[in-house]
Order: C-alpha cells, then structure tokens, then sequence
C-alpha cells in the first residue's frame, strides 16, 4: 500500500511541476493527504526560471490543530533541501486564504503537509488543495495589489521587490485610491530585497486622489522597485475609495554596446544540466558588435560554449554561430562577431553537469567589446572632469565644467535609447543649466560631447 501510495505522489507533482506558470487558476493538487505520519508532498517544483513565483490557495483540508503545512523555496528538485519559509498548522481547517512568494527569481515553490498521522484530509472535509499561480515579473496585467493602505501614520508597503533579475521593470499603475493632499506615493530602486534602502525615485502625493497614471521604471537592470504610501494617519485607503492598487509591467531589455573593457560577466556557472546564460544582449542598433573575451573559467572537454546572434532580446532564438567546448579551460582568447548589423550577441554554456565553473578555477567570463563604428552605445561613464546636480532632480540638472573643457553639444535619451532633447553646448565655460520639466519621471542619459569623446552621466527624473 505503501508503495501505491508513494507512486501516486510523484505522479501527481510531477504533473503538476510541468503545469506550473504564471498566471494560473484553479489547479487542483489532486492530493487529498493521508494519516500516514510525516510529510506528505501536495504540490511541488511550483515555478518559472526568470520570475518570483506566487502561489494563492482557494481551498483544501487541513485538521486544524496539528498537522502543519510546510513550504521551502528552492532550486528546481530541490524540495525539502530548499530554504523552508513557511512551518504552521491551519486553526481555520484550510489552506484558502494562504499565499506564498519564493524567496528569489527563478526558485521553486514545493509545499508539503507535516500529518502526525492522527487524522487525514479525508476526514477533514475532504477537499484537495486547490491554487492560483501569479509572477512578480515582465508583462503582468491588472495585478491587484490587495493593499488598501490604513490611517497609520507612516511608511506601508503597497508592492514591494517588483522586477527582473536581467531586465529593465516598468510599472504602470491603472487604479488605486489615495487622499488628494497629504499621503505621498514614495518608491525606491535596488537590489532584490532592499526596499526603502534602495534609491528613492519618487516622492510626492497625487492631487488627482488615485495610482492611475503613474509609472515607474527602475533605475538599472535587475533592479527591483519597492512602492510606498507615506500616510500622515488623517485617513486611509477605506475613505478615498476603497480601491487597492492595480497595475501592470513591462520591461526594457538592456544591452551592453561597444568600446567596453573588463566587463565581468559575474556568471560562474553551476554544475546544473543545459543552458546557462553567460552574457546576453551584447550589442548596438547600428553597429557590428565584436566580443572578445579576456578571462573565464570552463570545463576542458564537455562543457560547451555556446553563441547565438540575431534581434534585441531573441537570446537562443538568433542564429547559432558558435557551438564548441574549450581544451584550454578558459574563455580566454575567443572572439565573437554578430551576423549583421544590429544583430546582439547571446552568450551561454551548456553544461553537462559534472563540473562547474568553480571546480575549474572560479574565474567568471570577462570581455570587452568593439565596433566598426561609434554610435551612441559607445559612452564613456566618467565623472571625472564634468559634473551633474542635482541628481535625482525634479525640474533642473546643472552640468559643472570646472576645468572649460570645449563642449560641442548635449543629448539626452531615454532607457529605450530613443533621442528626446538636445543642447548646443558651444558657449559653455563654467556650468550650464538643463531644464528637464518636459519630460517625464523616468530613468535618462546625459551625453556631453566633446572634441574627444562622449561622457555620459544617468539622470533620474522625478
């Protein structure tokens, strides 16, 4: 009976990781736990590879005094040897109403009932765990919050860690209420996790008395944005409108153009089986891109390097232009040249599983790059002879040329790298104010030009 027993679990989870997404209602874990004393597994290797994966349950059994439910967010198989975030018995005799985030992009969700075999879900009600999946990630819509912020004085978090480990995350609020006067909307841009210690991109109330219309976008690449309401205890959600925030997102895919030098890809990939992305999305709308690589550790025989060239964000769908392991056991010395203009470089290694990159030196990949022309992507970020203030700003920057170096013109550009002002900067000596009250809050780059080069400042726009 045991073994009965035992074969019906595995083939139920492992339907249900392959099912497992975002964005998905009403999966049935068709597990009706038993009095068998221990863990029981009700639903495991919940998850995507790129996004923090949500569970929400609407229903199942559970006695409700001593059989604990139990949750480890973890790397896909991991199960029980993840990290458990979650350890306590349902006095309400379900698991309706529970919900649980992993702990990371990319980790899995794999839940479990702790019976101690007095009693089962059977003679609790009988009723199989049943749950809907959602992302904090790209392309979510009409992601209801579920926050409708009260009357105490302070900092309350509406949404928070909102992003993508690779890509730029834009939110755009579509409904939400909030007092018109004195209640400000705060919002910080850092790393998973940071939350009001990230950086502060925005903070101002909203005389309009609703989210609706407001957008966010982080300040970097795998940043996470981090979504506050500052309540001055004078009223709440409840009195304006009772509608908790909803919004939607969107992400810019980054890339890393030419004239770059010692960029550390900070990937030593694992000893997991298939694909690992090393770099991607290496080029330029305009140019040929070249990579060459200076250092990086790799198996010497069977783990293969693997190079895809082809549109903005296409990854292993591009064309396929290297495929090869490296007897030298290092990235060291290898070049890679994109298919045509305009095309972007995608880089990964395709592991056996045997080894790792720690095993084989612990070096991460490190290259520069190159094109047959300079287009706006080739900048170079230094601070050393120009200066901006203040940054972040609401209305002016000041761009300071303490030494009178001959300027030629200023640009700004959006994160999209589309062109949105220009500056004749001829006559500047000493400094020269920048009005960016046109534009909107969003993330944008300064280019000042020189006879010489370009030097390229980040400015963020409240």
């Amino acid at each position: 009976m045991k073994k009965l027993v035992l074969l019906f679990i595995i083939n139920c989870c492992f339907q249900i990781s392959a099912s497992a997404q975002c964005g998905q209602t009403g999966i049935d874990s068709g597990v009706c736990y038993n009095s068998t004393d221990g863990l029981q597994a009700i639903a495991v290797d919940i998850g995507i590879p790129t996004d923090i994966i949500v569970v929400d349950f609407t229903a199942g059994s559970i006695e409700t005094c001593c059989d604990e439910i139990v949750v480890y967010s973890g790397a896909l198989g991991s199960g029980t040897g993840g990290t458990q975030i979650y350890n306590a018995s349902q006095g309400s005799g379900t698991f309706a109403g529970l919900s649980f985030t992993a702990a990371a992009p990319g980790e899995y969700l794999s839940i479990y009932v702790n019976a101690d075999g007095s009693v089962d879900c059977t003679t609790e009600g009988s009723i199989s765990p049943v749950y809907n999946t959602s992302c904090i990630g790209c392309g979510l819509t009409g992601v209801d919050s579920g926050v409708c912020y009260n009357s105490t004085d302070g900092l309350q978090a509406i949404a928070v860690d909102i992003g993508s480990p690779t890509d730029i995350i834009v939110v755009d609020f579509t409904a939400g209420s909030i007092e018109t006067c004195c209640d400000e909307i705060v919002v910080y841009s850092g790393p998973l996790g940071s939350g009001t210690g990230g950086t502060q991109i925005h903070n101002a109330s909203q005389g309009s008395g609703t989210f609706a219309g407001l957008s966010f976008t982080a300040a970097a690449p795998g940043e996470y944005l981090s979504i506050y309401v500052n309540a001055d205890g004078s009223v709440d959600c409840t009195t304006e409108g009772n509608i908790s925030p909803v919004y939607n997102t969107s992400c810019i895919i980054p890339s890393i153009g030419c004239g770059l030098t010692g960029v550390d890809s900070g990937v030593c990939y694992n000893s997991t089986d298939g694909l690992q992305p090393i770099a991607i999305n290496i080029g330029i709308s305009t140019d040929i891109i070249t990579v060459n690589f200076t250092a990086g550790s790799i198996e010497t025989c069977c783990d293969e390097i693997v190079v895809y060239s082809g549109p903005l964000g296409s990854g292993t769908g591009g064309t396929q232009i290297h495929n090869a392991s490296q007897a030298s056991g290092t990235f060291a010395g290898l070049s890679f040249t994109a298919a045509a203009p305009g095309e972007y470089l995608s880089i990964y290694v395709n592991a056996d599983g045997s080894v790792d990159c720690t095993t084989e030196g612990s070096v991460s990949p490190v290259y520069n790059t190159s094109c047959p022309t300079l287009g706006i992507d080739t900048v170079r970020f230094d601070t050393s002879s120009l200066t901006i203030y203040p940054n972040p700003t609401s209305n002016f920057v000041t761009l300071k040329n303490p030494e009178n170096i001959k300027l030629k013109n200023i640009s700004i550009h959006d994160l999209t790298g589309r062109l949105v002002k220009t500056l004749d900067a001829t006559n500047v000596t000493d400094k020269l104010q920048i009005d960016l009250s046109d534009l909107s809050s969003n993330i944008y780059f300064l280019s000042a030009e020189t006879e010489k080069n370009k030097i390229t400042f980040k400015v963020i726009k409240e």
